[in-house]
């Protein structure tokens, strides 16, 4: 019975050899077809990430070249909307930009204000400076009580070259200097396009060569100055003015309102100018990622 069964069992055992050389050869097929389709995949993946590269890389070139006028103009004017743009030099954001208050609990700039309204401000005997812009400010009044159009305009051209001689602390300069042009804004009559300047665009030492800057550059250039509570007061006060003598006023408070309060978060090297795009989209520089902060960056690489 044995002897019967040994071809039917050599048949069966050559049968399944070949079986397991014809699987054998088969999932060498399957492999090699495998690892072709993945190299095919790799080799496609690594030419559309360099299309990518090179089609981002020239997006970004053409961001940075559009940008580069805003970028120096808002570095300048802080009147200057900056959309999206981040800017960064020697280590500290530029843009967007930042709040900066001084963290004081008091309100030193509202209550001079209120001081120099109700007539109480009083220099000391040290603060010689003080008391001769607190005396001009007295010429100026003097002058508007009198309605003398021209001891006016001459009053307050000495104020201020009074401000151009002497720097004071901008929680006293900036609320007599408002104080002053509010009285003339309601009683006087002085050349409009002075009092626009001295509001908003500013004026050009012809002496020195220096620049008195208009009351909302002004405001905005020494908001570390000002505690918040400063800074709003004499926003409104500011913005409130601009309306009485006919200036822009809707880029100031859209300025003033727009301050960050925390900085974008660009941890390590990164690069010097990113701009903010929809969420979740940045650029990865060959130094360090950008990271998105407040609203997402995506580096400028040109």
């Amino acid at each position: 019975m044995p002897r019967r069964l040994l071809p039917t069992l050599v048949a069966l055992v050559l049968g399944l050899a070949g079986l397991g050389v014809g699987l054998g050869y088969l999932h060498r097929i399957f492999a090699a077809e495998r690892e072709d389709a993945r190299a095919s995949l790799r080799s496609r993946r690594e030419a559309l990430e360099q299309y990518a590269r090179a089609s981002l890389g020239q997006a970004l070139r053409e961001g940075l070249d559009g940008a580069r006028g805003t970028l120096a103009a808002a570095k300048e004017d802080p009147l200057v909307a900056t959309p999206g743009l981040y800017l960064r030099e020697q280590g500290e954001q530029v843009l967007p930009r930042l709040a900066q208050f001084d963290t004081a609990g008091d309100a030193p700039a509202k209550e001079r204000y209120a001081r120099l309204r109700a007539g109480t401000e009083v220099a000391d005997e040290d603060e010689g400076p003080w008391k001769e812009r607190l005396e001009r400010m007295a010429l100026v009044d003097q002058s508007l009580k009198a309605k003398d159009r021209k001891a006016t305009l001459l009053s307050l051209m000495a104020l201020l070259q009074h401000r151009t001689r002497f720097v004071l602390a901008s929680t006293r300069d900036l609320p007599s200097l408002l104080v002053v042009l509010e009285d003339v804004a309601a009683r006087g009559d002085v050349v409009p396009d002075l009092m626009q300047a001295l509001v908003r665009d500013g004026l050009v030492d012809g002496q020195g060569g220096g620049r008195l800057e208009g009351l909302q550059r002004l405001l905005l250039l020494k908001r570390s100055r000002f505690t918040p509570e400063d800074f709003d007061f004499l926003r409104e006060k500011v913005s409130a003015l601009s309306a009485r003598v006919g200036v822009p006023v809707a880029d100031f408070e859209a300025r003033a309102r727009e301050l960050a309060a925390t900085r974008c978060r660009c941890p390590g090297r990164c690069w010097s100018r990113c701009w903010r795009g929809p969420a979740g989209t940045w650029s990865r520089s060959r130094e360090a990622p950008c990271a998105a902060g407040a609203g997402s960056a995506r580096l400028l690489t040109g």
